[in-house]
């Protein structure tokens, strides 16, 4: 298994005659933070509720640390700390006193109280009852108790949701810091396209309930995709020369061409040819483009 923690294989789900999630098959490793990016009504609360066990998988299998969620449930939750919608928390009882509850439940030492505690950033204010905490303590106290029981696997539906700046950016650090230094695998659903750019290492793509592309974010720059655009004397002269050597497309009257060569064949060819070469740069498609480009415009 290597460092896989969470394997979903040719997933499906169907409400009725409805498909809302379709074929899906996704791999998270530990120490990454793995973005499941999509508008609205994609697909992403549903396939959360079915890696935790709270809705039935139709087709497909889920594996959590090598366990199957639905044969082996009670193993596999074992490896998962989530959050699905809203952390929940008693707000009558101090911060200290939820942590205490669920620690009880699960039998964690003091130790491990007080190291979470720490690791979320809320000693000065552990103490206070938890309807005076800002949204994003309750976010930093709901992650303290799903991860008292050390998970490999942490799991959030839309944790930035009703976060100011200030708050999404401190969220967006201490999750970077659990993957990237307690070598916890955060798998994250969201539909802020800047959030899941500047917080995860992987992202994949979902609309109407089928992943439409993954993208890896952490990618040196010799080692992404080459896409260029050239403005040229001839775009369908220029189309009929290099439809056999590399992709091609015309993208607001240029030229977008994908050639994992040296580009510098590609305009000896169009100018032995005869073409001129009018302008000419390399494309970095962002993370926005790409998913407004598979989704139709939808956020």
């Amino acid at each position: 298994m290597g460092n896989d923690i969470l394997k979903i294989k040719n997933v499906s789900k169907k409400y009725g005659r409805k498909v809302v999630i379709d074929d899906l098959s996704l791999t998270i490793e530990l120490g990454q933070v793995y973005g499941f990016l999509g508008p609205n009504g994609a697909g992403k609360t549903t396939t959360i509720k079915m890696i935790v066990g709270l809705i039935s998988i139709d087709k497909g299998q889920i594996l959590i640390n090598g366990y199957d969620v639905v044969k082996q449930h009670k193993e596999a939750m074992n490896s998962v700390g989530a959050i699905v919608e809203s952390p929940d928390l008693y707000g009558y009882l101090s911060g200290i006193s939820n942590i205490k509850l669920y620690a009880r439940i699960h039998n964690i030492k003091k130790d491990r109280i007080n190291e979470v505690i720490k690791l979320v950033g809320l000693e000065d204010r552990i103490k206070d009852k938890v309807k005076k905490y800002s949204l994003g303590m309750k976010q930093r106290l709901g992650l303290a108790v799903s991860l008292l029981h050390k998970p490999q696997l942490l799991i959030l539906d839309e944790p930035t949701n009703g976060l100011d700046p200030a708050g999404i950016k401190e969220l967006r650090d201490l999750l970077k810091k659990l993957a990237h230094e307690e070598n916890v695998a955060i798998f994250v659903s969201s539909h802020m396209i800047s959030e899941v750019e500047l917080m995860c290492d992987k992202v994949a793509i979902i609309d109407k309930g089928k992943v439409i592309t993954k993208k890896d974010i952490t990618k040196q720059e010799d080692e992404k995709e080459n896409v260029y655009l050239l403005k040229v004397s001839s775009i369908e002269k220029s189309m009929e020369l290099l439809t056999n050597i590399c992709k091609c497309k015309i993208v607001n009257g240029e030229l977008l061409i994908e050639y994992d060569k040296k580009i510098s064949d590609v305009i000896k060819i169009l100018m032995n040819n005869g073409i001129e070469i009018i302008g000419f740069h390399k494309k970095e498609e962002t993370l926005e483009e790409q998913f407004l480009d598979v989704t139709g415009g939808k956020k």
